[in-house]
């Protein structure tokens, strides 16, 4: 079981004492939204350390506890009371929800905070990630070595059991800009915003994040639809299928290009609004969609959005050619289309490739381990030689293994 370090249980304690104090106010109510907000951050609350208490294989859920303590805290702060005659049966509630969760936390070993700070577990998270996912010091040789298999899954982060987190993507660039090197960016459907952090510590914590917010990213065409590579950030809007590069460091959209209402009809297996896939690996930047139910390939202008070649699997198509709405997801590595056959079977597989650089499909079988039933994002990062993934609501990494070519 991990520990919890004193600070939380002094300032979880603090909360409490608060809540109790101001029930002593006669007439006492909380105005409506600050009592939503209340009930809210408790209930995650609740669901984390419940988590915590049944599983202790994911560190990361004891920052975040704490940091959900601390936005809490300030909300019983910031509390502007209202006084009624009325029934205080919302409050009520409450107060079971507050005296329910401190059970839960009571259940938790607790650590001195000297030994198990949240900074020295941070500091291991991070050399974990880097041990799990390698160095960017050893990029694939394409032509001369072809992936063989991939790793388990390791869990970066997670969001919780809300529905508006199910969906998402995070990701690094795979060519960054100078100085641009460690940064993480995590794409929330449900705010409509674009969080770029400094590095992995402050991505894990969500702190100190610079939100990009993006009119479009609330018509985002899905975790698939969008990607960040060389300090742009690319994404296609699901309704009027236009394709947009938003400069990270300029903070604003510097091209847009309609796509047209052709390619909105194909989207992956069981997945609404994935029409098209954006993707980047050691060639560039691509796109991935269907026309008339088959595979079409292009290569993106990084710059000005134009397809400058287009590769159509009906050409070399075979009786066992997947159509579109057969894939789960995609990704490139080297020029190459690696396809999934499902999002959400755990004992999934990589089924088919097709390589742009020979126009030629191969079959292929090399599991792959879905392991939260809900993979919605699947993005290679040539960088590090690991696929970036967000499986319902869980931001993960699958480290990669390849062969020389016989």
């Amino acid at each position: 079981m991990h520990g919890v370090n004193g600070q939380f249980v002094e300032r979880f304690n603090r909360l409490s004492e608060k809540y109790e104090a101001m029930q002593t106010t006669r007439g006492f109510v909380i105005r409506g939204r600050d009592l939503r907000k209340i009930n809210e951050e408790i209930d995650q609350l609740s669901k984390i350390a419940t988590t915590l208490v049944q599983n202790d294989t994911e560190t990361n859920l004891v920052h975040i506890l704490d940091a959900k303590v601390r936005n809490i805290s300030e909300i019983m702060e910031n509390l502007e009371l209202t006084f009624s005659s009325g029934d205080s049966s919302k409050e009520k509630i409450l107060g079971a929800k507050l005296r329910n969760l401190s059970a839960i936390i009571e259940s938790m070993e607790l650590a001195e905070s000297s030994r198990d700070s949240v900074k020295e577990q941070l500091a291991n998270l991070e050399e974990r990630f880097l041990r799990q996912n390698g160095t960017p010091t050893s990029p694939v040789n394409c032509g001369k070595e072809a992936l063989v298999s991939v790793s388990e899954p390791w869990t970066n982060r997670w969001m919780g059991t809300e529905g508006r987190f199910t969906y998402g993507a995070w990701f690094k660039d795979p060519l960054p800009t100078q100085g641009n090197e460690d940064k993480f960016y995590y794409a929330s459907f449900a705010s409509g915003v674009l969080y770029e952090f400094a590095n992995y510590s402050d991505f894990v914590s969500h702190s100190n994040p610079v939100a990009h917010s993006i009119p479009n990213i609330y018509s985002i065409n899905n975790a698939s639809g969008l990607c960040v590579y060389n300090g742009s950030f690319y994404f296609v809007t699901k309704h009027d299928m236009t394709l947009f590069r938003y400069n990270l460091h300029k903070q604003r959209t510097v091209v847009q290009r309609p796509l047209g209402y052709r390619l909105s009809k194909y989207p992956y297996s069981n997945f609404q609004h994935t029409n098209v896939d954006l993707e980047a690996d050691e060639k560039g930047l691509w796109a991935i969609y269907g026309i008339d139910g088959r595979i079409i390939i292009s290569k993106v202008d990084p710059v000005l959005l134009s397809f400058t070649r287009t590769w159509n699997t009906v050409e070399s198509a075979t009786a066992n050619t997947p159509r579109k709405r057969s894939v789960g997801n995609a990704f490139f590595i080297c020029g190459i289309m690696y396809a999934i056959r499902s999002h959400e079977t755990p004992d999934g597989s990589i089924f088919y490739a097709y390589d742009t650089n020979t126009s030629r499909e191969v079959f292929a079988s090399i599991p792959i381990h879905v392991k939260y039933g809900l993979l919605g994002q699947l993005s290679y990062n040539a960088r590090e030689r690991v696929l970036y993934g967000y499986d319902n609501g869980h931001m993960i990494t699958y480290p990669l293994h390849f062969a020389p070519v016989a």
